[in-house]
């Protein structure tokens, strides 16, 4: 199990820097004081450790289905308090709708998602559910720190759209795959 962690970590971080670089890494983002992006990858990275420290505890450490469930939904709007109350002032670039970011999130999300879903198997069917929710939080967290590593824009309305819509997107998706893939079949 362990190399089967090792080699899903590797693959992920490889997959997202590759895409990552691929979208033009930091060169969007150069416009922007570097002080603001520290704080904002910083806020996000901070998110996405909490929430991947949630995702891999035992179920026998006592953490309850409901502490889960609510890490999970209160993910996309600590992010985005997190963001709008750090981004800092400078002349921003045009602020666009975000569907670039979105998918660029999502991409960079899927195959930690995926593999952290294959990981887990056999769960309650009641803690599933809300398992998945945080693996879908976490994984949205971690590329929401690569998104805003290259991303200058920090208004509301693309931060909203580009940048947390995924998270939530993912939250749900967590969830339905969780109740579905991760359940103990009954006997």
């Amino acid at each position: 199990m362990d190399l089967a962690r090792a080699v899903i970590v590797v693959v992920s971080l490889a997959s997202a820097l590759l895409l990552f670089d691929l979208a033009g890494g930091v060169e969007h983002a150069t416009q922007r004081p570097l002080g603001v992006t520290v704080r904002l990858a910083g806020g996000w990275s901070m998110a996405a450790v909490v929430l991947t420290w949630l995702a891999l505890v035992r179920p026998r450490a006592g953490l309850a289905p409901a502490h889960l469930a609510a890490s999970a939904m209160a993910a996309p709007l600590v992010l985005f308090a997190w963001t709008q109350l750090f981004h800092g002032s400078y002349d921003e670039p045009r602020d666009g709708a975000g569907t670039c970011c979105f998918a660029l999130m999502l991409l960079l999300a899927i195959i930690p998602f995926a593999g952290v879903m294959a990981l887990h198997r056999a769960v309650s069917a009641v803690r599933a559910g809300p398992l998945g929710a945080t693996v879908g939080a976490a994984c949205g967290a971690w590329a929401g720190v690569v998104a805003a590593l290259g991303c200058p824009r920090t208004g509301a309305v693309h931060v909203l759209l580009g940048h947390v819509s995924p998270v939530g997107v993912l939250v749900a998706a967590g969830a339905l795959a969780g109740a579905r893939l991760l359940t103990t079949p009954a006997r």
